[in-house]
């Protein structure tokens, strides 16, 4: 079931959160995921229009957007992954905004593919301040003229 997040879901999600980044940036020590989980949680995750994925009462998955249209966040549960759940989350978000946008890192392959055959085109490229490693931003545009 798809659902809008509530409070008593937050250390879940958090969980999920630090969980499944740290599986999709082995190119980064997790520390890095250690330091920016309070910025996460206040400037991303409770700033944010969030929507969780709870399969037999258990949250699995989230999907936070910014009022900027920025993805903030997609994560789904290790142990639940390649499964549909974040294609599911996505849909739903399509279905909510025409325009959405994501910052990752290029070497998150698996996340890049993910938005890519997602219908997330590739606008701009940068390198991290922090890490120096090359950040790539996708947009997707849900333009009823084009189908």
């Amino acid at each position: 079931m798809i659902r809008s997040f509530q409070m008593k879901d937050l250390s879940r999600v958090l969980e999920i959160w630090l969980n499944s980044s740290i599986e999709a940036h082995p190119f980064l020590s997790p520390s890095h995921f250690l330091v920016s989980y309070e910025e996460f949680q206040k400037d991303h995750l409770l700033k944010s229009q969030s929507t969780v994925y709870e399969l037999d009462g258990e949250v699995i998955g989230f999907i936070s957007i910014k009022q900027t249209m920025e993805l903030s966040a997609i994560n789904i549960d290790p142990k639940y992954q390649n499964n549909g759940f974040g294609e599911k989350l996505l849909d739903h978000m399509k279905e909510k905004f025409a325009l959405m946008y994501m910052t990752i890192f290029t070497e998150n392959t698996k996340g890049f593919d993910f938005l890519v055959k997602n219908g997330f085109e590739v606008v701009e490229k940068k390198t991290d301040f922090m890490t120096k490693k090359q950040l790539v931003t996708l947009r997707y545009e849900n333009n009823p003229l084009q189908s």
